[in-house]
């Protein structure tokens, strides 16, 4: 007998969106194709157990009937470990590519020269550590832009584990109060922040988590259906031996993960389809995806969890002990600061007594809540005045933005007709690329910025001798297998302008002579190279996330998130705290390097060591940023 959940007659399970307040320009519509039925977990039972137990209740819509049945859990597919072949074992009859490899062999047998080899020249004696610096994209003159704007969440504020447990605690209880769901999902799991990254997708149709890179491609280790990682050839079976998915089946099918707050979404879909497949209950994995993401929006939209935060900031926010300082730099050189969130007042104004004091908003000219980005940046929706002695709005017209009083809602236009901010003047700072930064680029030229949290971890981990060794070993191969191609070229002319010498000296034709044919060793060679070069992404990648890898990176390609990022951030860093290092009138470059492969590579002047005197007195707080492009194996 299997456990099995039944569907009301007549009503389709999960119908609705349920995610209109999650805005994105991946986020799409519905397959009207049914679901294949492989995607449905159809393991056998071996119960013997004949006990029913009947749900308690049948919600209205989507409701379900949960006929129970102990089963034993399906056990995980095992994915066999593949060990590449020994670098030492690669060969090649012909001795110049064999030499070469051999010397290649002994460079990464060596390990990086010095420790700091990955860094580009003249960075390894910046007195800003790599955690407290501020990455640069495009040149952006602070001297020249009068007017900063914050986000709150994950932006003035950061959160702690705790945060993203809360919210998969809620939405958990959501869908057993509301959607039907058994009650024992309560207790089989809890919130695990190790679990994802973000810049993950969700398949809408088939209910799984991947990672693309920038040009589309799925990262092929990091398809996840539940908690079970999915074999290459499972999901090659799915989406084509290509891998590739193409931009239409992108923005209809795939739901983006672009911000912290999508982690308790990926953990809780994983958890509730690991549920559903193990104890074999019958499901419409769509259906799933949108339950979960209705269950998350109920808890970001009905306040419960805000209040909950704001009851006891300490649990759930980190202090910030130089976000005061810092905003008192920009302020204290007569730069303008105004802050321009998505959540309520009593949200905001809570966390912001915690972090900086009762007196938060004399540090801004001007305060906006509930602003709904990114339709805040389209929209003509006029400002209300929030009274902040309950909350409520006032439905009296805003005709002036008043330093002291709290707005809501509004629109881009009318923030830029009421102060006559616009243009790279102004410098917007957020967490979320698509809700804060883009629309704040495209339709009023601002210069942006993006907080990543997680470019704590990542410097860290680049940092590890470890990971230093691999990277070391990357660059090493990747050199070996351009340099080995080359040399083959030379070798197959070589042969073939010899058969054609040979040919005429023969009394033969030289238009007869066939073309060079890829020799078997040149195919090993190249074969076993790529081969190693893999398993060595691989294990880098596993030193970020277990699961997904890094941000950053799929499979040495840059992610998609990377990709937007470096296209919509004219800067980044890891918090806002950062600033505090560089004065307010500072002035960023990037570190170009290489920006085409046809551009000449010239080495850049490296910075002399310091002397005795600045090593004794210090030398400044400014210092020389470096763009992601730049960061080798990343």
């Amino acid at each position: 007998m299997l456990r099995r959940l039944v569907r009301r007659a007549g009503t389709a399970w999960g119908a609705g969106n349920g995610s209109s307040s999650i805005r994105s320009p991946l986020c799409g519509g519905y397959l009207s194709r049914p679901l294949p039925t492989t995607m449905i977990s159809s393991a056998p039972s071996t119960s013997t157990n004949t006990g029913i137990k009947i749900g308690s209740s049948i919600p209205s819509r989507g409701g379900f009937i949960w006929l129970s049945r102990s089963l034993s859990s399906t056990a995980p597919t095992k994915h066999k470990k593949h060990t590449p072949q020994p670098l030492s074992s690669i060969t090649h009859p012909h001795p110049r590519i064999n030499r070469l490899l051999r010397e290649y062999l002994a460079k990464m047998e060596e390990g990086p020269p010095t420790s700091n080899s990955l860094q580009p020249p003249g960075q390894e004696q910046q007195k800003i550590p790599r955690k407290d610096r501020i990455f640069v994209n495009n040149a952006i003159n602070l001297g020249k832009v009068d007017v900063l704007g914050w986000d709150y969440d994950y932006t003035l504020v950061s959160y702690t584990d705790k945060m993203e447990g809360l919210i998969y605690s809620m939405a958990k209880d959501y869908l057993i109060e509301h959607s039907g769901y058994p009650t024992e999902m309560k207790t089989r799991r809890t919130y695990d922040p190790h679990f994802a990254i973000r810049g993950l997708a969700v398949d809408m149709d088939r209910g799984w988590l991947l990672k693309l890179s920038y040009i589309n491609q799925i990262a092929l280790r990091t398809v996840f259906n539940g908690r079970q990682r999915l074999t290459k050839q499972e999901v090659l079976a799915e989406y084509g031996d290509s891998s590739h998915i193409s931009p239409q089946y992108r923005n209809e099918h795939l739901k983006p993960l672009l911000d912290l707050f999508s982690m308790s979404l990926a953990c809780l879909l994983a958890d509730v389809l690991d549920y559903l497949n193990k104890l074999d209950i019958h499901h419409d994995r769509r259906a799933v995806v949108e339950d979960v993401m209705k269950a998350i929006n109920h808890v970001h939209l009905s306040g419960n969890m805000h209040k909950e935060v704001v009851k006891d900031p300490p649990t759930y926010m980190m202090p910030s002990p130089h976000l005061r300082e810092t905003l008192t730099r920009f302020r204290d050189v007569g730069k303008k600061l105004f802050l321009c969130s998505n959540s309520n007042y009593e949200y905001v104004s809570g966390g912001l007594r915690f972090l900086i004091g009762d007196d938060w908003q004399e540090f801004f000219d001007v305060v906006i809540v509930s602003a709904d980005k990114p339709g805040f940046y389209t929209s003509d929706r006029p400002f209300r005045q929030v009274a902040q002695s309950t909350g409520k709005i006032r439905w009296t017209e805003v005709t002036t933005l008043e330093k002291g009083k709290v707005y809501s809602h509004g629109s881009l236009d009318g923030l830029t007709k009421l102060t006559g901010w616009m243009g790279p003047r102004v410098l917007y700072i957020g967490d979320q690329i698509w809700a804060d930064l883009v629309g704040a680029r495209r339709n009023q030229g601002w210069r942006t910025g993006a907080v990543i949290r997680e470019l704590d971890h990542e410097l860290l981990v680049q940092q590890s001798t470890k990971y230093r060794a691999h990277a070391h070993k990357v660059i090493t191969v990747t050199e070996l297998l351009r340099l080995v191609q080359e040399d083959m070229e030379k070798i197959r002319s070589e042969a073939t302008a010899a058969a054609a010498k040979a040919k005429v000296a023969e009394g033969g034709k030289v238009g007869g002579a066939a073309p060079y044919l890829l020799q078997e060793a040149d195919v090993i060679v190249s074969d076993g190279l790529e081969k190693y070069l893999r398993h060595l992404q691989t294990e880098m990648s596993k030193m970020f996330n277990g699961n997904f890898g890094s941000v950053f990176r799929a499979e040495g390609e840059p992610t998609l998130f990377a990709f937007s990022l470096r296209r919509y951030a004219d800067l980044y860093l890891s918090k806002l705290e950062n600033f505090r290092f560089y004065s307010p009138m500072h002035r960023f470059y990037p570190q170009r390097g290489i920006s085409m492969p046809h551009d000449p590579y010239i080495p850049a002047i490296t910075r002399p060591p310091p002397s005795a005197v600045e090593e004794e007195g210090g030398g400044g707080r400014e210092g020389v940023e470096e763009s992601k492009g730049s960061e080798e194996g990343r």
